[in-house]
């Protein structure tokens, strides 16, 4: 027996930790590459059948923005005209203006809410 630094330690001991001798052999399943994984992942989406779901979601996002466009430049313009009216005529005039106000942020409240859906139906089959 050999003594290291008062330790008793046996030859073939000293000879592993020389580096006499080569670690013992490990059986490890090699990890898939990134690409690897996302090549599965991409097979796993099937595109064909997330497309059509997504050309609509894109439809549908393409009619919001239109329409919020063009409700915008409404409410622009009868918020202009009602600064020029008369206070008496604004007491009148006012709810009307508000519900115009009510009908955008409807719009643009379902606008959002159909965005978020389609990034949810494209976000999770690939983060699955």
């Amino acid at each position: 027996m050999a003594t290291i630094n008062g330790d008793d330690t046996t030859a073939g001991a000293l000879a592993g930790a020389n580096g006499d001798h080569p670690p013992p052999e490990t059986t490890t399943t090699p990890k898939p590459s990134t690409f690897q994984t996302a090549v599965s992942a991409w097979r796993t989406l099937s595109l064909s059948t997330l497309l059509p779901t997504l050309d609509t979601a894109a439809q549908s996002l393409q009619t919001h923005q239109r329409t919020a466009l063009l409700q915008r430049k409404d409410l622009a313009q009868r918020t202009k005209d009602f600064r020029k009216l008369p206070d008496e005529a604004k007491l009148t005039e006012f709810k009307d203006l508000l519900k115009h106000y009510q009908s955008y942020v409807d719009l643009l409240t379902e606008q959002g809410k159909d965005a978020a859906g389609a990034f949810m139906r494209v976000y999770t089959p690939l983060s699955d």
